[in-house]
């Protein structure tokens, strides 16, 4: 375990320092450490590759974290952003789905009422009008402290005027 510590030590001052293949070297020692520490190397390489634009492997080890280390502290980041990166790449549907696993595995989570909102976002951004209604609504009531409950309000009822103007379109 102490190895392991030191090995993630290393790393955050080798990619401090731009040493990165270094750093590379330390992070994989730390992660055949403990569990709390393999996580949380797995999270410093993850944030290492969003920063190199290289979302999409940061992605997939954000997934990879939140599998295999879903009751340690990073896991709660990782499946937020995986979400996120889902969502900000356009892919409406994975982010949606991801939010909303990221919901069912980190009931605990503060970032519960943004992961609900950016559901309801990526819901309205694929014209699913009658489920971003709901996911909108829910969080009003689920988070009404929220500073997102005026938002949500709004696309919630943008929504539901869209479904009126979709109902009373008819067919052509």
């Amino acid at each position: 375990a102490i190895a392991a510590a030191v090995a993630l030590a290393r790393a955050n001052l080798l990619f401090a320092s731009g040493e990165a293949a270094a750093a590379a070297e330390q992070i994989e020692l730390a992660q055949a450490g403990p569990p709390q520490i393999a996580a949380e190397a797995m999270a410093v390489w993850a944030r290492r590759l969003m920063k190199a634009n290289d979302d999409a492997s940061a992605r997939k080890l954000w997934l990879a974290l939140d599998a295999k280390y879903p009751e340690e502290v990073p896991a709660d980041d990782a499946g937020y952003l995986a979400a996120w990166i889902a969502m900000q790449a356009g892919d409406y549907a994975t982010g949606a789905a991801d939010f909303v696993t990221f919901e069912q595995r980190h009931p605990g989570s503060k970032k519960r009422d943004e992961a609900r909102w950016f559901r309801g976002y990526c819901l309205v951004r694929l014209e699913k009008w009658a489920e971003a209604r709901a996911a909108l609504q829910s969080l009003q009531v689920d988070f009404p402290r929220s500073s997102l409950v005026p938002q949500a309000k709004y696309w919630a009822a943008r929504s539901l005027q869209q479904l009126s103007a979709d109902a009373g379109a008819g067919p052509e």
